[in-house]
């Protein structure tokens, strides 16, 4: 690995993104500010960020940066370190700047985004706590869970947008996804007809999976919406009713004075 400062000009950035096969899409805003500030020499250099290139001559980190030198056409003073793994992708940047979702499509993975936030949302109901009291898993955490079993987070993939597609999307991919992964593991039979009907309305064999349907479509077109943690535990409430054999006439949560419901 080798470090050292370099007056980089647009033609060298241009060449340096050349090499740029894998990375996260370009962000408009962020490159006009940098080449604003580059232009009004307000750029600084001495950040301990660096321009990071791997050990296969690949740009990994700094493509911002480059792509402000080209908008603002003046050279700029800029670390760069070269001869990095090419495994550091999915730590690079992961503070404000790089989700899973950047992760999981440098290892170019299919269905990236989605894929990712339904693991996020299924290692949440994992734990059985409220979305605020979770703490987000980092990317390599992400990855590994989906390591662990690719084919499967591809197939809920696939199913989760089949399925909100039949509810009009009235709810995201990932939610459904999660629920998918995490019902699956209680009873896949059970959990693969409770989200057709709900998601579909076919061949609905509890009433309380019908209330819960009407409910979120009344949620998707009023003005007041409900709390993420509100409405997963609705779904939670309906699923424990069906995998019960039991009805629930009025489908509620009081935040405040409920624990937060267990999927059984």
């Amino acid at each position: 690995m080798k470090l050292e400062t370099k007056l980089i000009t647009p033609a060298m950035a241009k060449q340096m993104l050349a090499t740029n096969t894998n990375n996260r899409n370009a962000k408009r805003t962020r490159i006009e500010k940098y080449a604003s500030e580059m232009k009004l020499g307000l750029w600084k250099s001495n950040t301990g960020e660096f321009i990071k290139i791997s050990e296969n001559g690949r740009l990994i980190d700094g493509q911002h940066r480059l792509l402000a030198i080209i908008n603002a056409n003046i050279p700029v003073e800029l670390g760069v370190i070269t001869g990095l793994s090419e495994d550091v992708f999915s730590v690079i940047d992961t503070g404000a700047n790089r989700g899973a979702n950047d992760a999981f499509t440098i290892e170019g993975i299919k269905n990236a985004l989605l894929v990712s936030t339904t693991i996020q949302s299924y290692s949440i109901l994992k734990t059985g706590k409220k979305l605020r009291h979770f703490a987000r898993k980092s990317n390599q955490e992400v990855l590994a869970i989906y390591n662990e079993r690719p084919e499967f987070w591809q197939s809920v993939a696939l199913m989760a947008q089949t399925l909100s597609r039949s509810f009009s999307r009235i709810l995201e991919q990932s939610i459904i996804g999660s629920f998918m992964a995490y019902l699956v593991e209680k009873d896949e039979v059970m959990a693969k007809a409770f989200l057709n009907q709900l998601c579909t309305g076919n061949d609905i064999t509890n009433p309380t999976i019908l209330i819960l349907r009407n409910k979120l479509i009344a949620d998707k077109v009023g003005n007041h919406k409900l709390e993420k943690d509100v409405r997963n535990a609705y779904i939670i409430k309906t699923w424990n009713a069906f995998r019960t054999n039991r009805i629930i006439k009025v489908i509620k949560f009081d935040k405040l004075t409920e624990e937060y419901p267990i999927i059984l």
